[in-house]
């Protein structure tokens, strides 16, 4: 079963001061004025009990590699998207374990936006490759309203709560 969890910005945007713009209209790839180009992402987390947590988050991401990822986004090359940078949200309950964690991302749907698929960083594979209690992690997810789905494309929905760091 999948429970999907969204971040709306990334954490260094969260404080709102910033002029932000969508590259093309599309509401995955943000530009920070002074601050970086971001590209959203999917993290799946295996939870126990056959839950999957995907956790819509935000890849921080080179001029380079956003162009690229803005050139493909509405055509077939989409499909062979690949796209490395750091990630841009202190997920629960992993904080900053995860916070500007170098990784890769892949489409693995036409439809979604691309999933972290690696690390060269040992302790983030591991937690990619783990399975870990449901009730922990998502203990640490803020229980409001359901959040908007992982889509790459008509995924406006505004999310009313967001996620606390982790504590330590």
């Amino acid at each position: 079963m999948r429970i999907d969890r969204r971040f709306p910005v990334p954490d260094c945007l969260a404080g709102g001061d910033t002029a932000l713009r969508h590259a093309g209209g599309l509401r995955a790839l943000l530009e920070a004025e002074g601050v970086g180009c971001f590209v959203g992402c999917l993290l799946p987390l295996r939870l126990t009990g056959g839950f999957t947590l995907v956790v819509g988050t935000w890849l921080r991401v080179g001029e380079a590699e956003f162009g690229r990822a803005q050139a493909s986004w509405e055509s077939y090359d989409y499909e062979q998207l690949v796209l490395a940078g750091t990630l841009a949200n202190a997920v629960p309950p992993f904080g900053d374990d995860l916070l500007h964690a170098p990784v890769l991302t892949g489409v693995r749907d036409r439809d979604e936006l691309p999933y972290v698929t690696g690390s060269e960083r040992a302790d983030v594979a591991r937690i990619l490759a783990t399975t870990w209690d449901r009730d922990d992690v998502l203990g640490r997810a803020d229980p409001g309203p359901a959040p908007p789905d992982g889509h790459r494309t008509g995924a406006g929905g505004e999310v009313r709560s967001r996620w606390p760091r982790a504590a330590g």
